[in-house]
């Protein structure tokens, strides 16, 4: 199995330092926004992690998804963010913060796997080592989706892909540096 090591990248601290200007992001005042706001917060944490990654931030959409499959919280295929609006309903938005950090991690690695055909070590993604980038483009290749009513084993399976431990990895991250 490739294993790939999760590490912070540079651009993580400019990422979480404007995420903390985003006052919406505090407990305190999460609860009493309305869900457009807490959307509208969400959808500037997405554009925060874009703008210190480096890369154009995408259409970001809250919406019923968790139909699509059970336990679904986002998604992306790229080019747009989908969040599932239960994740919105929380008084507590670590988990919503968490959410859209996992699918703006999915955009970079998209990013940077598309810029880095011919990985340049000057070119705009150049803080991203080549073989994570390997990594990231070998597992899109062999991506795994569980169906809609996975077994333990397969939602595991899916969880083990190293674009999805990556994804998880950079969430966690953020959200511990941002709330603990």
């Amino acid at each position: 199995d490739l294993v790939i090591s999760t590490r912070r990248f540079p651009k993580t601290q400019y990422a979480l330092d404007m995420m903390a200007d985003i006052d919406g992001l505090k407990p305190e005042v999460w609860t009493v926004l309305s869900m457009d706001q807490r959307e509208d917060v969400m959808r500037q944490v997405h554009e925060a992690y874009a703008e210190a990654y480096g890369f154009d931030p995408v259409e970001y959409e809250v919406r019923d998804i968790n139909q699509v499959q059970k336990g679904l919280r986002g998604q992306t295929n790229g080019s747009r963010i989908l969040l599932d609006d239960d994740i919105l309903k929380s008084d507590d938005p670590r988990e919503a913060f968490k959410t859209t950090v996992h699918e703006s991690r999915h955009v970079l690695q998209n990013r940077a796997e598309g810029v880095l055909g011919l990985w340049e070590p000057t070119g705009a993604y150049n803080y991203i080592p080549k073989d994570t980038v390997n990594a990231w483009r070998w597992n899109r290749f062999t991506y795994y989706s569980p169906p809609p009513n996975a077994t333990p084993e397969q939602f595991q399976r899916y969880q083990d892909q190293i674009v999805e431990q990556d994804a998880r990895a950079a969430a966690d991250r953020a959200a511990t540096d941002l709330y603990y």
